[in-house]
């Protein structure tokens, strides 16, 4: 979110949780996370979610959690990515989006009522300092409100949109706009809580939700004087015997500048394609639920050839995709100066390390060529065009 900076923190009120409950039985809410707030904040949520009850994995920049515990009636897995993909899809990489795809099936004799909660924390104004955690940040004017909007064939869209008081259009790279959002469609019911402070108890999520898998669809709203902000969206179906269904999620987000440390402004490749506002992100979620699906089985199919190559081993394999871990999370950037000519090609550059933040350091430069020559050869031949030895706040 911020360049050149990672930030070390777990935000509690960023979570996701889930309700079953089987025909004529019992019905059970739980976050999914094997943690708790150590501030006694949302003390009224059920936490600690069992230790063992599941599996991870990972084939970047996919990875699933298989949740098995013996609570949940229906079996979930939760596929995630960013929108990265392949060289065919080059611009969709740039695109600051989050995709959750929940997987579920009934594998019992009765119908089960499944619910999926996910709540967000207004975090405008939290990107601000230097420091590895996410001390030094502000939550004066910071508001959220519920959206929906109409997709054709596809559904409803229904979610929260995060946003603060903005004085004109964005100019600092704390500014801008998250949204989180699902698809209400037949069988498929879309629920929200607007705001609620995530330093409470949390009771008017919990209570409702715990219930039967709703929230009280409130669009109570205010505007941060210093607290913390919160919203959440939940979706509820119901599985026949036997029934699978895939539910999408999207968190999306629009800081569209990233400021080095000489002062230098710079904006984020997508914004070629969303503009540079920073109030854009309910588009970019848009599309990102409209798309998940495409996206998915575009991803697949360009893994495809290597992952089923059985000449090499699976480790190998594995390896070769969750290596490329370092093109987004090594603190790179793809954008160009604000108010360049827009014709100029992108610049996208490798970061030497948190502990030293300065970008484009030519012993670095090879950490993820391979990759790039491979995947994306026009990202990779374009950074001589325009190398930015930078450094960052």
């Amino acid at each position: 979110m911020q360049g050149g900076v990672h930030k070390y923190q777990i935000v509690d009120g960023n979570q996701f949780a889930m309700y079953q409950e089987s025909e004529n039985g019992e019905s059970v809410a739980q976050v999914l996370t094997a943690n708790h707030p150590k501030d006694h904040s949302l003390s009224s949520w059920k936490w600690d979610y069992p230790v063992g009850a599941g599996d991870y994995a990972a084939l970047y920049p996919k990875a699933w959690f298989d949740y098995r515990w013996d609570k949940f009636p229906a079996h979930v897995v939760l596929e995630q990515f960013f929108s990265r993909s392949s060289r065919q899809l080059q611009r969709r990489t740039s695109y600051p989006i989050a995709v959750y795809r929940w997987h579920a099936e009934n594998p019992t004799k009765k119908r089960v009522t499944v619910s999926v909660l996910l709540s967000w924390e207004n975090m405008l104004g939290w990107f601000r300092t230097n420091s590895r955690d996410l001390s030094g940040g502000i939550n004066d004017g910071n508001f959220n409100r519920q959206s929906s909007e109409t997709l054709g064939a596809a559904g409803t869209m229904k979610g929260v949109l995060f946003d603060r008081n903005h004085i004109g259009t964005v100019q600092e790279a704390w500014d801008g706009q998250w949204t989180i959002a699902a698809l209400e469609s037949p069988g498929v019911e879309v629920t929200y809580q607007t705001t609620f402070a995530p330093g409470s108890d949390g009771k008017e999520v919990w209570d409702a939700f715990s219930k039967d898998g709703r929230l009280s669809n409130s669009k109570d709203a205010w505007t941060s004087t210093g607290e913390k902000l919160a919203g959440a969206i939940a979706v509820r179906f119901t599985l026949e015997p036997g029934e699978k269904r895939v539910i999408p999620m999207v968190i999306a987000w629009d800081h569209p500048v990233v400021q080095f440390g000489a002062g230098r402004k710079w904006n984020r490749r997508y914004t070629d394609f969303y503009g540079t506002s920073g109030t854009n992100s309910w588009a970019i979620a848009r599309d990102g639920l409209k798309n998940a699906s495409a996206w998915s089985d575009a991803i697949d199919a360009w893994q495809s050839p290597y992952i089923n190559d059985e000449s090499k081993p699976l480790w190998y394999r594995g390896m070769l995709f969750n290596e490329t871990y370092v093109l987004a999370d090594g603190g790179s950037f793809w954008g160009r100066p604000v108010g360049s000519d827009p014709k100029l090609p992108a610049v996208y550059s490798f970061m030497e390390c948190y502990d030293y933040p300065y970008y484009e350091t030519l012993d670095v430069r090879f950490y993820g060529s391979m990759p790039l020559i491979k995947f994306w050869p026009d990202i990779e031949k374009k950074r001589d065009a325009g190398v930015c030895r930078h450094r960052s706040p």
